[in-house]
């Protein structure tokens, strides 16, 4: 059956609306948090050939799609950052992650990349965190770099000073048009008082985007922001 990107993008965000209208005690959570998982495993970027940005940026990760401005001004993700009860979809990861480390000689940039990517749906930073460590080792990429710096920012309320803003410049030093990784660094310039660079970062942003991107929009509402003149 011929790969379909935009067809399992909607898929991945079907199963992230639905499970995120459930109730905590739903005992439906479990089911669709295995088959959330189960769809981003099914994810494997070394095994088929590069994907247009847009679809790779939908398939990196979960967490930056959310309101750029908001994000900049307060400092903080608002992401979505499931943490909810999980039987089979964390019996896969760990079935994978026991895998990997039974031989991780045998294991690939890809295959820890996947690791990292469901440790972060389930909740478990740290260990999505070293995920994407291992996979940078190996073969460092944007994806990759701007995963774990947008998954490093959130666990310190969403500052990217330090080491999250070094993983993208690295970011953008291999793929200079990321979306992603654009996105963050308009943050970073945003939260270290460089408003002419944020504003630059997301004028630029909103050029490559078409009128329907979620980015697209958040570069706005950061534009008008900095046009506002509020801290």
């Amino acid at each position: 059956m011929t790969h379909d990107p935009l067809r399992h993008l909607s898929q991945l965000r079907g199963l992230r609306e639905q499970l995120q209208q459930l109730p905590t005690e739903s005992p439906q959570r479990a089911e669709v948090t295995a088959a959330l998982v189960a769809a981003v495993m099914a994810t494997r970027p070394a095994e088929h050939p590069p994907l247009p940005w847009r679809q790779r940026l939908a398939l990196a990760g979960f967490v930056l799609c959310v309101g750029l401005a908001g994000y900049a001004a307060t400092g903080s993700l608002q992401g979505w950052q499931a943490r909810p009860p999980v039987d089979a979809g964390e019996a896969m990861v760990q079935r994978l992650a026991g895998r990997l480390a039974a031989d991780p000689g045998a294991a690939s940039a890809a295959d820890w990349a996947m690791l990292g990517r469901s440790q972060a749906v389930l909740g478990r930073d740290a260990e999505a965190a070293e995920a994407y460590r291992r996979a940078l080792a190996l073969q460092p990429d944007a994806d990759t770099l701007t995963a774990l710096a947008d998954l490093l920012a959130t666990g310190r309320g969403g500052a990217l000073q330090g080491e999250p803003a070094q993983l993208i410049a690295q970011a953008l030093a291999l793929a200079p048009e990321h979306p992603r990784a654009l996105a963050l660094a308009a943050a970073v310039a945003w939260q270290a008082g460089r408003r002419d660079e944020a504003a630059r970062l997301w004028t630029h942003l909103r050029e490559l985007l078409p009128a329907d991107d979620p980015l697209r929009a958040a570069a706005e509402r950061g534009l008008a922001l900095q046009q506002s003149g509020r801290p």
